[in-house]
């Protein structure tokens, strides 16, 4: 599978005698390899586990079912995944090594070549492998791999360093699991349609509380005037937006805690949005941008203020999902004020 060929990225480092590792671009998903520095590499391939795992809680039982004939279900798109995965961190492993390496490009049909069905305990193998290569993966990058400058050939002509291959490698990875999120809802197995509203709009130059907004772009990066401090663990695409239920901190008001709108960091507060049903995938419009859940924010230690027992944790997904808050990223840019309409997986 060779990366899209597009105009050659700024951001990367190029050997002047070598040809220029192209950009990646995709319109279905939106990925633009240009938008992941080597820090937000790393950060997506350690997303990529619990994204899996949490879009498959609670649909187990329909992740061996095909939406259509000609489309996989989430179990085999799972088992194309490891299998991606494993050929790109190897392909990079070699361009890290040396140069000048051709390799053939892959193409997967999904009818001849589905994987073989499997039960429930497969499911939990195959994810468990996605861990393995992604963090595997992750170390790589971490030990400064993406510094070579070796290219490698792919058999229709295109050019990439280990850059490109890592990222074609995050390209592949969430392309599917969005194809597998939006498979579970043709299933009926979605977050079911319903309207919701913007409580407020929250915004900050780093850190938390975030001020409170009437209006705001949101784009392909999140809100305009919002930024994160501490990139380590924020600023992803995928986490261009990051969401809360009003329903939510209203009932952590009755408990006694002294925590507020946009005080936990969250970009948009919604109300009557059914904040347990939410999965990843679950897409939303918002004025008039359209996005869509990726994964549930872990809390850190700069929420301790908001209770009254610092015990922050209260609000991580493993403990409390219905009252986590959520990230996503933006599929359609727009404006949202105060009192816009939340549709639900709407039109």
């Amino acid at each position: 599978m060779a990366p899209n060929s597009h105009p050659s990225s700024p951001d990367r480092p190029d050997d002047p005698a070598a040809p220029a590792t192209p950009r990646e671009t995709c319109d279905e998903c939106r990925f633009d390899s240009d938008a992941y520095s080597d820090l937000d590499v790393g950060g997506t391939l350690r997303a990529l586990t619990p994204w899996w795992r949490t879009s498959l809680t609670g649909r187990e039982a329909v992740a061996f079912e095909r939406p259509s004939p000609t489309t996989w279900s989430a179990y085999e798109y799972a088992t194309h995944s490891t299998d991606i995965l494993d050929l790109l961190g190897l392909a990079a492993a070699i361009v890290a090594d040396q140069d000048g390496v051709e390799f053939p490009v892959v193409t997967v049909d999904p009818v001849t070549n589905a994987p073989a069905a499997g039960d429930a305990s497969d499911l939990e193998t195959v994810v468990a492998k996605i861990e393995t290569l992604a963090l595997r993966l992750d170390a790589f990058v971490a030990g400064g791999a993406l510094a070579s400058p070796h290219r490698a050939q792919f058999s229709d002509g295109t050019v990439v360093d280990v850059g490109g291959v890592v990222r074609h490698a995050i390209h592949d990875a969430l392309h599917h699991l969005r194809d597998i999120n939006r498979g579970f809802v043709a299933l009926g197995a979605g977050t079911p349609p319903h309207v919701g509203s913007v409580e407020a709009i929250n915004v900050s130059k780093g850190g938390v509380p975030k001020r409170s907004v009437d209006a705001a772009t949101i784009g392909y990066r999140g809100l305009d005037g919002d930024r994160q401090a501490a990139r380590q663990h924020h600023g992803r695409v995928f986490q261009a937006v990051c969401l809360w239920s009003a329903e939510v901190i209203e009932s952590l008001q009755v408990d006694g805690h002294p925590i507020a709108t946009g005080a936990a960091g969250e970009n948009l507060t919604l109300r009557g949005v059914d904040w347990p049903a939410l999965h990843p995938g679950t897409r939303m419009r918002v004025g008039t941008a359209t996005i869509e859940l990726s994964v549930p924010a872990v809390p850190c230690a700069k929420n301790a203020a908001w209770f009254t027992d610092r015990d922050f944790g209260r609000i991580h997904p493993d403990r409390w999902f219905g009252g986590t808050r959520w990230y996503a990223s933006v599929l359609l840019d727009g404006e949202v004020r105060v009192g816009d309409t939340v549709d639900v997986e709407g039109p």
